[in-house]
């Protein structure tokens, strides 16, 4: 995984799956969240976006992910 607790406070993005959903490939659906890594520990991550809102990710569902520059 190319994002861990070491990132911490850092932008980041994650991409991830949509369990249970079917893109429109007919493959998994799969999302993205653009933010500043709040949590990562416990299974999951967790990313403060622009807004103010965080998004919890399941660390499991996370298909890429890498930090973002300054």
């Amino acid at each position: 995984m190319p994002i861990d607790v070491s990132d911490l406070g850092r932008r980041v993005v994650i991409r991830s799956l949509v369990r249970g959903e079917k893109g429109p490939s007919g493959g998994p659906l799969m999302t993205d969240v653009i933010g500043f890594l709040r949590a990562y520990s416990d299974g999951v991550a967790v990313v403060e976006r622009r807004d103010g809102s965080l998004t919890r990710v399941a660390i499991e569902d996370i298909v890429a992910a890498k930090p973002l520059p300054k």
